[in-house]
């Protein structure tokens, strides 16, 4: 999650000039002969219509920018994951390399990893020290 920051403004900044040019006198007016009362409705019914149009575009367009932001991040994340899922291959790789070469230099016990050197557990005294055999 280093990059995506970064990438998330450089998203975000490509999407919105995309989305920002849409143009509300560009949307189609209704068709007069799709509706048989046309005459008859009044002005008031036709601007709540126009409005909930350019509501319901705009809502539209939101879902579609957040939908496409989802999928690139969903990209982004499946890329990276990839790359650590690679990076945890290399390490156990390179993990039974450094086992293999421990392993020659010193033998596997069941306690490798708390396998105490020779002498470890003694005082120092007890190793150089020693006393003359007394004859009697």
């Amino acid at each position: 999650m280093k990059n995506f920051r970064g990438f998330y403004f450089l998203l975000v900044s490509a999407t919105t000039t995309l989305y920002s040019k849409v143009n509300p006198d560009n949307l189609m007016a209704p068709n007069p002969s799709c509706f048989p009362l046309f005459f008859e409705q009044d002005d008031k019914y036709w601007a709540r219509r126009r409005k909930n149009n350019l509501a319901a575009k705009r809502s539209r367009d939101a879902r579609r920018l957040k939908e496409n932001q989802i999928a690139i991040r969903a990209s982004f994340l499946e890329k990276e994951n990839s790359a650590l899922r690679q990076e945890v291959a290399d390490l156990r790789k390179e993990l039974g390399r450094t086992k293999n070469i421990l392993a020659k230099y010193e033998p596997v016990t069941q306690n490798s990893y708390t396998h105490t050197p020779v002498g470890a557990c003694l005082q120092p005294c007890e190793l150089f020290s020693w006393t003359p055999l007394t004859l009697t």
